[in-house]
């Protein structure tokens, strides 16, 4: 290895030198395009040490590749919220979420990767996209984004709704299909089969 350990900046803390290793991983996708293409050798490299090192601190590559989506999501997540409340009701927040998020999702390998199903080995997995993380992230956009002006469903509504578009999400993503190819035909799709059923719950009054 011809740079020296840390390439000279020791970590003082774990956290530091987690923040160094999601660094190096961010800028490889990027120079990459494809998170797939990323290895833990590549890490280490980058950073400067050992792949020991580097399994040190994220026993396996998905334990690498979740907390860089951890980190990529929350900062769409900062974006998202700027984007959404721009709009009145809640149901339109959602409706905007919903694009957004199908506009800029393939625009970040690291979250894409956990809406595709296809794994090395040629199998399918689509726990990434319905793992709890991918959940937390749904239901905690739902409650940021919520308008102060209506009264706010319980936990429990929110949660299921959350993983209702999270679904909705993988299925436009992984297979738009000839019907879903544009930003307004996606816009129309959700605009017909969920949001409707969101304005009823919220006039019915949600238990």
């Amino acid at each position: 290895m011809n740079n020296p350990a840390w390439k000279g900046k020791r970590p003082q803390s774990e956290e530091e030198a987690k923040q160094l290793l999601l660094k190096a991983t961010l800028k490889l996708v990027k120079q990459a395009g494809d998170l797939k293409k990323v290895t833990i050798s590549r890490v280490a490299e980058e950073v400067g040490v050992t792949r020991r090192t580097v399994y040190r601190y994220f026993p396996s590559t998905d334990d690498l590749f979740l907390y860089t989506s951890a980190h990529v999501g929350g900062e769409l997540l900062k974006k998202l919220y700027v984007h959404a409340i721009k709009f009145d009701s809640f149901a339109d927040r959602i409706l905007e979420s919903m694009v957004y998020m199908i506009k800029e999702i393939p625009k970040h390998p690291e979250i894409y990767r956990n809406f595709d199903v296809h794994t090395l080995s040629g199998g399918v997995n689509i726990d990434g996209a319905l793992a709890e993380d991918a959940l937390d992230y749904s239901y905690l956009m739902l409650r940021t984004v919520f308008p102060e002006d209506e009264k706010m469903p319980d936990e429990a509504w929110l949660r299921e709704l959350a993983e209702h578009m999270v679904r909705l999400l993988f299925a436009v993503l992984v297979a738009p299909g000839p019907r879903l190819r544009t930003q307004k035909k996606v816009r129309a799709y959700f605009q017909r089969w969920l949001i409707p059923i969101v304005r009823t719950h919220l006039a019915e009054g949600v238990q």
